[in-house]
């Protein structure tokens, strides 16, 4: 409400039905965010010049993200917390914010003072610009009379140092080229009709440009000055048919305790591109500025909403619309925008047109008023990168020779790694660190260095800070340091698997009794040991990580290439038959099969090593048949042959663990030069150990001997005569067999 809304009601009663028709039921009357379809930007016929385009850029970005936060969620948060500065003895003046600023100046490469590459006086003027206006200091534009006018007691002062510490070539400057920096032609080029290059956009400058240039928005106030401000095209390609230069546009300030953004819980979109971005000929009032936009007050308007001020009339572009306003009430109310440097009497209250929140040209501008003080004012105090920059110590100048002091974050590194901060005092803007131990010097010229150790034992360090005062008196110390050894771990090359199918991990370490852990653990049987058997599922990607009792820890990563599994389904031309009768079994898979196996090789009267094979069973056989696709995958199914009163051979083949022993996984498998047999026996006897190609064939007798009861270990030496492969060892002992895979590379 407004200090005019009683003449306002009485007058709007009888406007009522007639403005029916541009209202729709909402839950708050002053509700911005009813409004957001009709953002558009508005553009001075007279200059040719659209001066702001902040609301559209917040609606495409609050769209863009799903926004969690909106104007009303801001000002539920925000209005109680403008009562209680206006209940404290702030709102009675006296305490002055001061804003440290850094003005990214991106050019074209022009040599300083011409076109884009603007001046330091240039630069200088806007700022005195916006101390000026947010002062409202007398005998200068900034002053008003006004009853509602405001000396904000807010100010603007130039970094003094970059964000490394050191002192800037220029106090507030940031020079650019956009070509050095690979940034786009800032012109949007177009050819045949269509859009060949966007150019800087505002969705180009925030996603791409500020990214690149911002510091620390926490320290800093970032100003981006630019060639241009270009629109985006429509949809077809083709320009955007707007008219009308773009001047700037501004962040608006968040709220605390929220997510600024879905789905980015940190808020660091909102960090990566905060400022306000001004176009470099609307740029102070001195220099490279052009007529109507040489007063500098598009950065003093681009300023007001980055404190959270909102233009007279609200987001509305209605000119009906008396209701929706910026929630001060010393701004009368308006429907719509004013370029003319004179009054209006929009909703039945003159119009403060020569406030900076207004379109009007900026040299009839002077007024910033009580109420959009305390919201500025509030905001500095309240608003994440907002309240944190009243207390930057970025614009201080040293004004006496610094004196050294530092500490040593760390003393145990596992890779001689050891931060040392610098804790100087007098304003330090270079730094000349020593540290030495016998003949071995390392050095560093950084404030915080990381610097590598090479042994451990005592180190003295030495260090010398100076400003453009002086140079301090040199500080020099011991500190002892431990540094430690990186373990080390290998996990082997990558792997081709297939998928479901089960294979053994193997890593290897120098340590003796490290901690391992595995990521992701998805199908890995163990993953706090050096070889887990894993079930290949859709994970490809799997890292091992050991760690020594010192906390030292390395890592390896393996990739799998993993192939999907090939399918076999196998049936028989008769499921029961007396003994000896001939009995053709077949199988159906899938395509590219290139093996197969049936086991156990018990009377075929054809190859057991073919799609289609015929046996003449004496006894009840389970016949399996193996299938081996291309990329090595295999799959299995049964097929039963019963032949009535006898017994079932498959007790005596495929029960080789149950009735002689345990035998282990080959390892490590997959293996290279060497893999080990390992099985422990329950009784003695004869064993034979052969390896067979995925089509049965077999290549090589690995053993074949006695064996005792208990341990047994094959170490075998892999001759050059064997490929790289996948290959089926068969355990044979006593008229049963075990048959196992191994993989070699």
């Amino acid at each position: 409400m407004k200090r005019a809304f009683t003449l306002l009601m009485l007058t709007m009663l009888g406007a009522m039905l007639a403005q029916a028709q541009h209202f729709h039921p909402h839950p708050h009357p002053y509700s911005f965010d009813h409004y957001h379809a009709i953002h558009n930007a508005a553009t001075d016929p007279e200059r040719n010049i659209t001066p702001c385009i902040t609301d559209e850029v917040d609606a495409a970005i609050k769209a863009q993200f799903n926004v969690l936060e909106t104007h009303d969620d801001f000002e539920s948060w925000f209005q109680p917390l403008i009562k209680e500065y206006l209940r404290s003895n702030a709102s009675r003046g006296g305490v002055v914010y001061t804003i440290p600023v850094i003005i990214h100046v991106v050019h074209n490469g022009e040599p300083v003072g011409q076109g884009n590459n603007i001046s330091a006086a240039q630069v200088r003027s806007q700022i005195d610009v916006l101390n000026e206006d947010f002062r409202r200091l007398a005998n200068t534009p900034g002053f008003n009379n006004h009853p509602d006018g405001a000396d904000t007691e807010i100010e603007f002062c130039p970094a003094f140092v970059d964000s490394s510490g050191a002192e800037l070539p220029e106090s507030g400057v940031n020079r650019v080229s956009w070509q050095q920096m690979g940034f786009v032609n800032p012109i949007q080029q177009v050819s045949g009709g269509i859009v060949t290059s966007a150019g800087f956009t505002f969705n180009y400058l925030t996603n791409v440009v500020a990214p690149s240039l911002i510091w620390d928005p926490y320290r800093y106030m970032n100003i981006f000055v630019i060639p241009t401000i270009e629109r985006n095209p429509q949809p077809n390609g083709a320009p955007d048919p707007s008219t009308g230069t773009i001047l700037g546009f501004s962040r608006y300030p968040s709220r605390t305790g929220i997510p600024d953004l879905a789905g980015d819980p940190l808020g660091t979109f909102n960090d990566s591109n905060d400022g306000i971005y001004v176009r470099s000929n609307a740029f102070g009032r001195v220099g490279n500025v052009s007529s109507g936009t040489n007063a500098g007050r598009t950065s003093t308007h681009e300023a007001g909403h980055w404190l959270a001020l909102h233009h007279p009339w609200g987001p509305s572009n209605d000119p009906t619309n008396c209701v929706i306003d910026d929630f001060c009430d010393d701004t009368p109310q308006k429907s719509t925008w004013t370029f003319s440097c004179r009054d209006e009497n929009q909703c039945n209250d003159p119009d403060m047109f020569r406030n900076y929140m207004d379109y009007t040209f900026g040299t009839c501008q002077n007024i910033f008023t009580n109420d959009q003080t305390a919201r500025m004012r509030t905001v500095l105090v309240n608003s994440p990168r907002r309240k944190e920059l009243v207390t930057s110590s970025v614009c201080d100048v040293p004004t006496q020779a610094p004196t050294a002091d530092f500490i040593l974050a760390n003393t145990n590194s596992c890779d001689g790694e050891f931060r040392f901060i610098d804790r100087s005092q007098g304003i330090p803007t270079n730094w000349v660190w020593q540290f030495r131990q016998g003949t071995t010097q390392v050095t560093a010229n950084t404030r915080n260095p990381v610097v590598t150790l090479p042994s451990s034992g005592t180190w003295r360090v030495t260090l010398i800070v100076n400003n453009r005062v002086g140079t301090g008196q040199p500080l020099s110390r011991n500190v002892t340091v431990d540094v430690g050894s990186l373990p080390q771990v290998n996990v082997g090359p990558d792997l081709r698997a297939c998928f479901l199918n089960t294979l053994q991990l193997s890593a290897t370490t120098n340590l003796s009794n490290p901690t391992v852990t595995w990521s992701p653990t998805n199908g890995i049987s163990d993953p706090r040991i050096l070889n887990p058997n894993l079930v290949v599922t859709t994970v490809n990607r799997y890292i091992v990580t050991v760690t020594d009792d010192a906390g030292c820890s390395a890592s390896d990563t393996i990739n799998l290439n993993i192939s999907p599994a090939p399918t076999v389904a196998a049936t028989a031309s008769a499921s029961s038959v007396p003994a000896g009768t001939p009995v053709r079994m077949s199988t159906l898979t899938s395509s590219n099969i290139i093996g197969y196996s049936w086991t156990p090789n018990y009377n075929f009267i054809s190859s057991n090593s073919l799609p289609v094979v015929d046996v003449a069973p004496d006894r009840t056989v389970t016949y399996t048949v193996t299938v081996t696709d291309n990329n090595g995958c295999t799959a299995s199914d049964d097929v039963r042959i019963e032949v009535p009163g006898t017994v079932p051979l498959s007790i005596e083949d495929k029960d080789f663990q149950a009735e002689l022993g345990t035998v282990y996984r080959p390892f490590p498998n997959p293996g290279n030069d060497h893999v080990t047999f390992s099985a422990d026996f329950f009784e003695r006897g004869d064993l034979q150990i052969t390896l067979h190609d995925l089509t049965g064939k077999q290549q090589l007798m690995l053993f074949n001997d006695q064996i005792a009861p208990g341990a047994f270990d094959l170490k075998w030496n892999r001759p050059a005569s064997v490929p790289g492969g996948m290959y089926m060892v068969s355990w044979q002992m006593d008229g049963l067999r075990f048959t196992q895979k191994v993989q070699l590379f």
